[in-house]
């Protein structure tokens, strides 16, 4: 029997192709919570919260090791002073939050549309600045 909560949804599956247009592939199976995705010749990893996209809203993990100054100058994006925890971010760092057993936390950007999307991923795939 099939989750259909694991299914993606048409906008979801928009994301993704966008994603796969700029490098990024899903790397492990999709959860309910997010999707994991690779580029494939950087092997930088991010997260897309699903959560999130269930309601219309896109949002991408990017690592809490991210150069957030490279990211600030593209419009539409919304990126916060704080990192965020989720434990579904099985790739990235983890540390005590609330609980007594380390969570994987990052920067969760929010993304004003599907350019603003775009965007962000040019930019996570684009070769590190000397």
């Amino acid at each position: 029997m099939t989750d259909d909560r694991i299914r993606l949804s048409g906008f979801e599956e928009r994301l993704l192709a966008l994603a796969d247009e700029r490098g990024f592939t899903p790397s492990k199976p999709l959860t309910v919570k997010c999707a994991e995705l690779e580029h494939r010749g950087r092997a930088t990893v991010i997260y897309l919260d699903r959560e999130k996209t269930a309601r219309g809203v896109i949002a991408v993990f990017v690592s809490p090791e991210s150069d957030l100054g490279s990211l600030r100058g593209i419009p539409g994006l919304t990126i916060p002073a704080d990192v965020q925890h989720h434990s579904g971010m099985t790739r990235f760092p983890r540390r005590i939050n609330r609980g007594k057993t380390p969570t994987a936390y990052g920067y969760l950007i929010r993304c004003a549309d599907l350019s603003a999307y775009g965007r962000l991923l040019d930019r996570l795939a684009a070769p590190a600045s000397p």
